[in-house]
């Protein structure tokens, strides 16, 4: 449904029309103002709820999507999952043969349904239970694969890449990009030591939690004395 077909359901004038769209327009306009430079240009998708208020009119809300798409943003997965290209991509195709479509793709499948990762191997699972992330450049597929497979909410991820000749797929390959395989090994090293030193902090708070939790002290106290 188009905004006017709306406000002509609910019965709206063409002045009360022309007041929300405008209202649309500059309320999608400041959002995307809002967005921090974190979440700008690296291919990487968030939950709608990252630029759309949880108090969002849900009659308005396809409205906004469609304005915040108008203005750059992409959707994805049934418009829950967005992001926002605003730099250049990681690079372009120099030369194409003329009457030949030759193309790479990189596919990245993930899942952070626990019930989908527990079937996966079994005869339940279909791969379209995954979520699925399209790049046409490899350094943005790396980026966002790093991202997801550093997050701990994400239960499997792959990076895929695929060779599309006239609209045939001629190589499909898996392509490990974990950091800690393509860094040098100093890099490789500090890493591992970082992991090390964060495991025994682990270790250590909960030793301190227990200890607290023992004798009945309030952490939250704890720490609100310690900020004061």
């Amino acid at each position: 449904m188009t905004l006017s077909a709306y406000c002509h359901k609910k019965g709206f004038t063409l002045e009360q029309y022309k007041t929300l769209a405008q209202n649309i327009d500059t309320i999608t306009t400041a959002l995307i103002q809002q967005i921090p430079d974190s979440k700008k240009g690296h291919g990487m998708y968030y939950p709608i709820t990252d630029i759309l208020p949880y108090n969002t009119n849900e009659e308005l809300k396809p409205f906004y999507i469609a304005s915040l798409k108008s203005k750059g943003i992409e959707f994805y997965d049934n418009n829950s999952l967005w992001r926002y290209w605003t730099m250049k991509q990681s690079g372009f195709y120099s030369y194409v043969k003329q009457n030949t479509d030759i193309k790479t793709k990189y596919i990245i499948e993930y899942t952070q349904d626990k019930k989908v990762f527990d079937i996966m191997g079994s005869s339940k699972f279909n791969f379209d239970m995954l979520k699925k992330l399209e790049f046409d450049f490899l350094q943005d597929a790396i980026n966002t694969y790093n991202r997801l497979y550093y997050n701990e909410s994400v239960l499997h991820v792959m990076l895929f890449e695929q060779i599309i000749f006239d609209g045939e797929i001629i190589l499909e390959q898996c392509k490990d990009m974990i950091a800690e395989n393509i860094l040098p090994q100093v890099i490789k090293q500090r890493i591992e030591a970082y992991q090390m030193e964060n495991e025994a902090y682990k270790a250590e708070n909960e030793k301190l939690k227990k200890f607290l939790a023992k004798y009945n002290i309030d952490m939250s106290r704890v720490n609100q004395e310690l900020t004061e």
